[in-house]
């Protein structure tokens, strides 16, 4: 279906990609997978909110994604365990951050290089031994 547009871009997909892990992981189709998960909404004012919660109550500033599933592991029943993996740093969201703050947040240093350095790539064929000596230059 078509994807609708959240601040948590990477999640807004209409068939998501990871599907197949999923079905894979589990051994059950896609349309099976509903019985053993369950899956959670989290508006985009709750993501704005959870975003400045945290960051009130820890200092700590979280991406628009790692905000969405702090919102969703918070509102488990407590007997629920949950993990929350952080993978974006929140500075790759400027507007969002602007809408949270009412500020951008400065990159880290290492990120910040990063971002100014030149592009490097290189073509090679879709074969394991293409890559492999690629990575043991």
């Amino acid at each position: 279906r078509p994807a609708t547009a959240t601040l948590s871009n990477a999640m807004d997909v209409g068939d998501p990609s990871n599907l197949a892990r999923l079905e894979a992981l589990l051994g059950a189709p896609a349309a099976e997978l509903g019985a053993r998960m369950e899956a959670h909404a989290v508006t985009d004012e709750e993501t704005l909110r959870e975003i400045r919660v945290i960051a009130g109550q820890t200092g700590t500033v979280l991406d628009p994604h790692t905000a969405v599933a702090m919102r969703v592991a918070r509102g488990l029943p407590e007997d629920v365990d949950a993990i929350v993996a952080a993978t974006a740093h929140p500075a790759k969201f400027p507007e969002v951050m602007r809408r949270a703050f009412g500020r951008a947040i400065a990159l880290p240093p290492a990120l910040a290089d990063v971002a100014v350095a030149p592009k490097l790539s290189e073509r090679i064929p879709a074969e394991y031994a293409a890559l492999k000596a690629l990575l043991e230059r």
